[in-house]
This record gives C-alpha cells, sequence and structure tokens, in this order.
C-alpha cells in the first residue's frame, strides 16, 4: 500500500541519516495488528541482527519474544502495563545489545500503562541507555504523558480502507502456509469464513457452534492438499496452521461489525500458539460465555 511504504522510506531515511531519536510515538486509528505489522518492518533495519536472518524469520523471533533485542511489552490479564513492568527493564538495560547493532523496547497499546508505569517509563527515555530506543504503539497521543511526548518523535498511522487491505497483508503468517499447501484451498478456506460472517450474530448459541466446527476442526483437512513431502510431525504443525489462518480471516471479516472480538483474535494470534482447540477455548479467544451455557 503506498501510504505505508512513503512511512517506511521515511523512517528508513531517518535511521540511515542517524538523526533518529530513541524513543519514537506510534499514533492513529490503525489497528494493532497494522501497527505491528509496521514495527517489525521498519525494526530489522535499525535492529541490523549480527547473524543472517531472513525477514519473516526476524519476524517470528520477534512476535515470539525469543530475540534478545526486542523485547515486547504487553499489557497483561488486568488489561494494563504496570510499573512492575517497566521495572522489569532493568535487567535488560544495564547490558549492551547481545546479538545486534540496536536494542528495541517495544510497548505495545502503550495507553494502556498506568500513571506510574508512565512516571517510570519517563525516567528512562530521559536518559536512555545507548544503542536502546523505544516504540510506544498507541491510537491516541494524548493518552500518555506530555513529557513522554516531548522526548519522542511521533509517526502517524492512518486507517487503512477496508477494500485497501486483504486477510494476507493483515496476517502475513497466512502466506508462509502457501509454501506447503495448495493456494487454491487457502483462498477456499477465506471464502468460507467470509461467507459465514456475512450473517454473523454472537448472541446466537446455533451461530457460535458452527463457528466453532468450521474454525477447529482438524478432520475436515484432506492431507492431499499437503506437500507430499511433509513427515508426520510437520503434518501436524500445518494442520495446526491452518486453524491459525481460519481464526485469522475470522478476525478479518468481523473487524467491523465485532472490533472487540476481532482484537481479542488478532492478539492472540501474535502469541504464534499451534495447538488443536478445543470448544472452552475458542469461546474464551472470543469473549463469549455461550458455550458455558449449553
Amino acid at each position: 500500500m503506498e501510504i505505508w511504504q512513503k512511512l517506511s522510506e521515511k523512517f528508513f531515511r531517518t535511521i540511515i541519516s542517524e538523526k533518529l531519536p530513541q524513543t519514537i510515538i506510534f499514533f492513529g486509528p490503525s489497528s494493532q495488528s497494522a501497527k505491528d505489522d509496521f514495527v517489525y518492518h521498519i525494526a530489522k533495519l535499525l535492529v541490523a541482527p549480527s547473524r543472517d536472518l531472513a525477514d519473516n524469520k526476524f519476524r517470528e523471533l520477534c512476535e515470539t519474544q525469543s530475540y534478545s533485542d526486542f523485547i515486547v511489552i504487553s499489557k497483561g490479564s488486568t488489561g494494563s502495563i504496570k510499573i512492575e513492568d517497566i521495572h522489569s527493564l532493568d535487567d535488560i538495560l544495564c547490558f549492551s545489545p547481545f546479538e545486534s547493532k540496536n536494542r528495541i523496547i517495544y510497548i505495545r497499546e502503550a495507553s494502556a500503562m498506568t500513571a506510574q508505569a508512565q512516571n517510570a517509563l519517563l525516567k528512562k527515555i530521559e536518559e536512555p541507555p545507548a544503542r536502546t530506543y523505544f516504540f510506544l504503539c498507541t491510537s491516541k497521543k494524548n493518552s500518555l504523558l506530555p513529557t513522554i511526548c516531548s522526548r519522542s518523535v511521533s509517526f502517524f498511522l492512518p486507517d487503512v480502507p477496508a477494500d485497501e487491505i486483504s486477510p494476507f497483508e493483515m496476517f502475513p503468517f497466512i502466506n508462509e502456509l502457501s509454501r506447503d499447501i495448495d493456494a487454491a484451498f487457502l483462498k477456499a478456506e477465506m471464502k468460507k469464513l467470509e461467507i459465514l460472517c456475512l450473517k454473523a450474530s454472537f448472541s446466537g448459541i446455533s451461530f457460535v457452534d458452527r463457528l466453532c466446527d468450521s474454525v477447529c476442526d482438524l478432520s475436515s483437512i484432506d492431507e492431499g492438499i499437503i506437500n507430499k513431502d511433509s513427515d508426520n510431525e510437520k503434518l501436524e504443525y500445518i494442520k495446526r496452521n491452518i486453524i491459525r489462518s481460519r481464526l485469522a480471516f475470522l478476525s478479518f471479516f468481523i473487524k467491523n461489525t465485532e472490533p472487540g472480538i476481532s482484537m481479542r483474535i488478532a492478539d492472540f494470534l501474535q502469541n504464534q500458539q499451534y495447538f488443536s482447540m478445543d470448544a472452552s477455548l475458542f469461546y474464551n479467544i472470543l469473549g463469549v460465555e455461550l458455550g458455558k451455557k449449553q
């Protein structure tokens, strides 16, 4: 998308010129998943890993918090980022980056920080450690302390019209499946979820049950569409990733009608979980209690 490409180029020019402040705020009406996409896209150039990593591999390591120089702080089960979460950085920041030129501290949904957490963060960004950058993402910049904003540079991330983005752009991991399974199958899965969501009613137990069957059923997957070179372990991995893709399609097609549920699914997918889901977990992700009232 042209507008995102221009933003990336602007950011890259700033990095190359070595004039990038160490605290950057990404704000605007774009979805959290879109903000994540932008952050992961630009992070690799700034981090500059010492080992050779493909873009997809770098992103996977960052998302699973398996890359030592990309630290993610997200809101916990209480829905907030607490002062303890900020203080947990102390043991990290006293050391230089481990395997990269620079380190990134990524605070997702920064508006979830409590007042105490924001004040603790302010102390760190006032005198940031060398080679450490703080990325703060939020929908509303005025949710952050003015003193934090004054010590940061801000990038506005606009909303993207629905007709300018696809599920494959919103959730890039889906594209990786095309290496192992028939692309036509993925498109058919996408269309199936799109049709089902046209008349979505999350207040009706029959709809949620049907949705659960459509997303979680592994037995419906024909092994003929999967790469014949896959061993049993790889086969299970692919099947569980198909469930992830179904959840991604679901999140995409309800993002306008059920934004709360869509965001819960998107946040869940960020954890890179690969498993066969049962109904109770599915209902929990959707945030509905219908499945427990039968």
